[in-house]
């Protein structure tokens, strides 16, 4: 499972540099979210979040959006090679943290992808503009520092601290351009066509420079990654992201990245600091394989059709509060246990779910139940009342 949800990213960020260069994309922004974001989704809209429809047709979309897609498609075409820079701002609602990252990234078509996540130094009086219910600013963290790169036949995790590199070898049926019919592809300058089968797309604004779009999955594969995004084009730089938030399933963790310098089409000298940016030197390195993840073979080669999800299943409630938990499950038709997990001192995780059974995305009947266990207050004692514990 957690090998799964780490592929599941570095495909994303395959996804993400892949956006600039033909057709996928990314979401940021600090109009979108690094000054305070989207508003905490409420227990309703995250249960609704959870339902993906089966997509039989594609969705329907206004003229204009009809124009922007087919505008945002062709201005891809040209784009053969992208780098740049970028800022990466997570934030966690449930520890209410705020994390910083900077870094490069590469792209050079159809499938050579490259990001690095270097921690953003702190400054002294910074103060994150991200505030809790109390109104408090989140505590301010560097990132941690990693780097993944896609050379089009793998994907590689590097670990420069522990010298430690996880490569997940790409299914032969979805390498080149097929890659975005992975689990995160996005949207960037996709065919609009297949952009509109693949997600629901609003118009949110627009201004003679810059379009600012809502995208939500219409499929289960992307809604098991994240549950919507908001995308900043720039209309006058062929409709590059420069900003994108993404919303995590659990409505918990908001990533917004922010992208400048963007360089299309750029030729490489023969002599280069990083040398070839997608063939890093790797000497003393652990090389650790991972068999390749079946979620890509699933949606791998250009004849396969994206699924519908099948079933009810079960959603993700893990960081919310027991009283949304609940809400988020009964609305899905399923009945709830509540029991005491770990005692924490941290106020601000009592009583939110620890862990969930079964979890979440699995296939379960309604009516069945699902057992929450919760965080407890530091002297066990209990401050639920017994109406809300079953």
């Amino acid at each position: 499972m957690i090998e799964t949800r780490m592929f599941n990213r570095l495909v994303a960020v395959t996804a993400l540099l892949g956006a600039f260069g033909w057709n996928l994309a990314v979401v940021n922004s600090q109009g979108v979210g690094a000054s305070g974001g989207a508003s905490s989704p409420s227990s309703e809209r995250i249960a609704r979040d959870r339902t993906v429809r089966p997509v039989l047709q594609v969705s329907k979309v206004s003229p204009r959006m009809e124009e922007i897609l087919l505008a945002w498609s062709q201005a891809s075409k040209g784009i053969k090679k992208l780098e740049g820079k970028h800022h990466r701002y997570v934030y966690d609602k449930v520890f209410e943290v705020e994390k910083r990252a900077v870094g490069l990234f590469y792209f050079e078509d159809p499938d050579h992808g490259r990001i690095d996540i270097l921690p953003r130094k702190i400054p002294k009086q910074a103060v994150s503009r991200r505030l809790n219910k109390n109104h408090r600013p989140y505590t301010l963290q560097p990132d941690k520092p990693v780097r993944w790169i896609s050379d089009g036949k793998q994907i590689m995790q590097i670990n420069d601290v522990q010298k430690v590199v996880n490569v997940y070898p790409i299914p032969p049926e979805s390498r080149g351009r097929n890659i975005m019919n992975g689990p995160l592809p996005f949207l960037f300058g996709m065919p609009p066509k297949q952009a509109k089968r693949r997600y629901e797309l609003k118009l949110l604004k627009e201004t003679d420079t810059k379009i600012w779009l809502h995208v939500k999955p219409r499929l289960r594969m992307d809604a098991a990654n994240w549950q919507e995004a908001k995308v900043i084009l720039d209309k006058n730089n062929r409709y590059l992201p420069t900003a994108v938030q993404l919303i995590d399933p659990s409505g918990n963790k908001e990533t917004v990245y922010t992208f400048s310098d963007l360089k299309v089409n750029k030729r490489r000298g023969f002599f280069l600091p990083l040398g070839n940016p997608f063939k890093p030197k790797l000497f003393r390195y652990r090389i650790v394989v991972k068999k390749a993840n079946p979620a890509i073979r699933q949606a791998g080669g250009q004849s396969a059709r994206p699924q519908p999800a099948a079933g009810p299943t079960v959603p993700s409630v893990v960081g919310l509060k027991y009283t949304a938990a609940k809400e988020v499950l009964t609305r899905s038709g399923y009945k709830v246990k509540f029991q005491r997990g770990e005692r924490t001192t941290n106020k601000n995780l009592v009583y939110r779910v620890q862990r969930q059974t079964p979890r979440a995305k699995t296939a379960l009947p309604k009516g069945q139940a699902v057992t929450l266990v919760l965080y407890d207050t530091a002297d066990g004692k209990p401050r639920i009342r017994s109406k809300n514990r079953q």
